[in-house]
């Protein structure tokens, strides 16, 4: 026997590798636990949109150019990472766990790879334009609202950016702990 037959050989009675049933099991609902945490992204910063809307409408006349940019920032930065929660929320439901251990790892290490970069670029970057928009705002809340309201805008606002910041860093890191549980059950798969 030459080496060619030897090869063939061994290639067709080599046994089919199968997954793990239970290693795939907990994929799925991992992915159905991150798919979860997407559509809770999107009913807070729906909810935070709404309010903000709903603020701006209230105060459209008191309206300046300066005023409609800041509601703009704001609600443009909030609606754009709505879009993107959408967007990977949609992905995380499309995956194809029929596919072999090998591709749907890696099509899972590439969404996760994308999700860092929504976390870690796209995220200080809406954090940023909304409090931009928030600091255009403030001279027509001064001109607009009773001077203890404004007060208590002025106090309130950096508080609940800190708490904000506060949460987002809490929904990064137990997002980054679902997804590093998905990457280790392809060692059991």
């Amino acid at each position: 026997m030459d080496a060619f037959e030897k090869l063939q050989n061994s290639w067709t009675t080599q046994k089919e590798v199968k997954p793990n049933e239970g290693a795939l099991h907990k994929i799925k609902i991992g992915a159905k636990n991150v798919s979860k945490q997407y559509v809770g992204n999107q009913i807070i910063l729906g909810i935070t949109a709404g309010a903000v809307l709903t603020f701006a409408l209230v105060y459209a006349g008191f309206s300046t150019t300066t005023t409609a940019i800041g509601f703009s920032l704001m609600i443009g930065c909030l609606l754009v990472r709505i879009g993107f929660e959408f967007y990977h929320n949609h992905r995380m439901k499309m995956l194809d766990f029929t596919l072999g251990a090998n591709d749907l790892r890696n099509k899972l290490v590439k969404h996760f790879d994308q999700r860092k970069w929504v976390h870690y670029v796209l995220t200080p970057l809406c954090v940023i334009t909304y409090t931009v928009g928030f600091i255009l705002l403030l001279p027509t809340f001064k001109n607009a609202l009773s001077e203890g309201f404004y007060t208590y805008i002025l106090i309130s606002g950096p508080i609940l950016l800190v708490l904000l910041i506060g949460l987002l860093v809490y929904v990064i890191r137990k997002e980054n702990k679902l997804n590093n549980q998905l990457k280790q059950l392809f060692t059991t798969v």
